[in-house]
């Protein structure tokens, strides 16, 4: 049966993370931010409050534009595929969501949380609303049924400061750690979607990531 522990450790970080070092080639990914902020509009970034999806500046400071890029998500799949592997997750895990581009000004932020917790009581229902209102509706029917499992952000760019992508567990003895890998373009940070992260203020520059999430079967 399917575990929700994990014990992979990223060795650079220490973070409980696979951090994948030039995935994707720089030029590319400075055309496809041209290209998606020519072709997609932003749209402000929502995130989960009480079960519903909300939007409040003092917990995710950010906009967000969504797409699919076949090629890209080809490459991405390929790397989520390893690390699922190596990382001893093994995870059953299905298409994922459409892609989200996002963008971090100076002051953006998104605070510590979860991209979904792997329960049944998670699983995604079918939604009749042209937008759905939380992380357990959905208009796609190859995700009925499944739950966020493993989630990934690619660093589009690195010239930029603060930003860092941080994680957070409990420790021995209940002691709280933290741990935070350091952005560099082409990177790819692939994790389980239950552990708690954040991405800290931006200072300095913008940020710019794709972010992604493999769902499948509840965990059992």
């Amino acid at each position: 049966k399917e575990t929700m522990m994990f014990c992979y450790k990223d060795p650079g970080s220490n973070a409980p993370a696979i951090v994948m070092d030039d995935v994707f080639d720089k030029q590319m990914l400075n055309n496809m931010i041209k290209e998606i902020q020519e072709k997609v509009p932003p749209q402000k970034a929502e995130h989960m409050s009480e079960g519903e999806l909300t939007s409040q500046k003092d917990t995710r400071n950010s906009t967000v534009r969504w797409f699919m890029d076949a090629g890209f998500e080809s490459i991405l799949r390929q790397s989520i595929d390893v690390a699922n592997y190596v990382a001893g997750w093994r995870y059953d895990i299905v298409k994922p969501e459409m892609l989200q581009f996002t963008e971090y000004n100076i002051d953006g932020h998104y605070n510590w949380h979860t991209d979904g917790q792997g329960d049944h009581h998670s699983t995604r229902n079918w939604s009749i609303d042209e937008k759905p209102k939380n992380l357990r509706s959905t208009k796609d029917p190859f995700l009925l049924g499944t739950v966020r499992k493993i989630s990934v952000s690619v660093i589009l760019n690195d010239d930029y400061e603060g930003g860092n992508l941080e994680f957070m567990e409990l420790g021995e003895y209940g002691k709280i750690i933290t741990t935070s890998v350091k952005p560099k373009i082409g990177t790819c940070i692939i994790f389980p979607s239950f552990v708690n992260h954040r991405v800290s203020p931006v200072t300095k520059g913008t940020r710019y990531s794709v972010v992604a999430w493999y769902g499948g079967p509840p965990f059992k």
